[in-house]
C-alpha cells in the first residue's frame, strides 16, 4: 500500500511541474520566454548552423541510415556507416547560419550575461571542428557559459564539455545534461532548451521534471520545409565528388546533364 501511495504521489507531483514545449519558427520568438536565472541551452545542427550544401546536413545523415537499411544492413551497421560518412564530411565542410542574425541574437544574450551553452549529440571527436564551424559564423558559446573548465566523463559513451558545449555522443540528452550538471555541483533554477527535434526536447524535459526544475522547450522549425524537401540526388552527386564539395546548384547541373531523360537516343 505504501509503495502504491508513493508511486501515486510521484506521478501527481511530476505531472504538475512547470514544463512547456512550444513551437517557434523564428529565433527572435525565444525572447519572450527568457527570464532571469534561466540556463539557456542551444542545439547546434539545424538550430545554429547547417552545411552550405545538402551533403553533410542532418537530413542527409538520417537519409543515409534509411538508405543503408533498405540495402540490407541492420540498424547498428547502418548507423555506424552513416556516422562515419557524416563525420568525414564535417571535417571539411563549410557551414552557414540557419537563420540570418542568429549570431547577433546569441551575442546579445551573452552581453546581457545570460548563461548560454550548447547541447549537441555530436561526438567529442568533432569538438574542435564544431568550435571552428561556430566561430566561422561569429558564434562562441564559451563567452557566457556558466562553466569555464573542460571536463570529460566516461558513461556508457564519452561525454565532453569544451568551450561552452556539451558533446553527448548521441546519448539521451537529458541524462547526459544532468550527469554533467550534478558532476559540476550546479542546479539551475530554470532551463530553456532550443532544438529542431521534439524528441531531444522531450528527453531534457523528462530529466528536468525528475529533478523538479522548471523547463521550457522551444521546438525551432525554421528549416522544416528544407528538411521536408531534402534532395537526395543532389547529395549523392556531391558525395560522389566529395573532395570538390559541389554546391547544390553545381550538383543539380551535373544531375541534369547525366539524367537519362536528357540523353539523346542513338541513331
Amino acid at each position: 500500500m505504501r509503495t502504491f501511495l508513493a508511486s501515486l504521489l510521484f506521478l501527481i507531483f511530476t505531472l504538475v511541474l512547470p514544463a512547456e514545449i512550444i513551437e517557434i519558427k523564428r529565433m527572435e520568438e525565444i525572447n519572450s520566454h527568457i527570464k532571469p536565472d534561466t540556463l539557456i541551452l542551444l542545439d547546434i545542427d539545424n538550430t545554429l548552423i547547417e552545411p552550405k550544401q545538402e551533403m553533410g546536413s542532418d537530413q542527409w545523415f538520417h537519409y543515409l541510415i534509411k538508405k543503408y537499411q533498405r540495402e540490407g544492413m541492420d540498424a547498428h551497421h547502418a548507423l555506424e556507416k552513416a556516422l562515419s560518412e557524416w563525420f568525414a564530411v564535417q571535417s571539411i565542410t563549410e557551414v552557414r547560419l540557419v537563420e540570418k542574425g542568429n549570431d547577433r541574437w546569441v551575442q546579445r544574450l551573452q552581453s546581457q550575461h545570460f548563461p548560454v551553452m550548447g547541447l549537441t549529440t555530436r561526438l567529442p571527436e568533432l569538438s574542435i571542428k564544431t568550435i571552428e564551424q561556430l566561430r566561422s559564423v561569429s558564434i562562441d558559446l564559451s563567452r557566457s557559459s556558466p562553466f569555464k573548465k573542460e571536463y570529460a566523463f566516461n558513461t556508457t559513451k564519452p561525454l565532453l564539455y569544451r568551450n561552452g558545449i556539451l558533446f553527448t555522443s548521441g546519448t539521451h540528452k537529458g541524462r547526459a545534461l544532468f550527469t554533467f550538471l550534478q558532476h559540476m555541483g550546479h542546479r539551475p533554477k530554470r532551463i530553456l532548451f532550443v532544438n529542431d527535434k521534439a524528441s531531444h526536447i522531450q528527453e531534457v524535459e523528462e530529466s528536468a521534471r525528475i529533478q523538479d526544475i522548471p523547463f521550457v522547450g522551444l521546438r525551432y522549425g525554421y528549416l522544416d520545409e528544407k528538411v521536408k524537401t531534402f534532395k537526395p540526388h543532389i547529395a549523392e552527386i556531391q558525395f560522389a565528388h566529395f573532395a570538390r564539395l559541389l554546391s547544390n546548384e553545381k550538383a543539380q547541373e551535373l544531375f541534369k546533364k547525366n539524367s537519362p531523360l536528357n540523353s539523346k537516343n542513338p541513331e
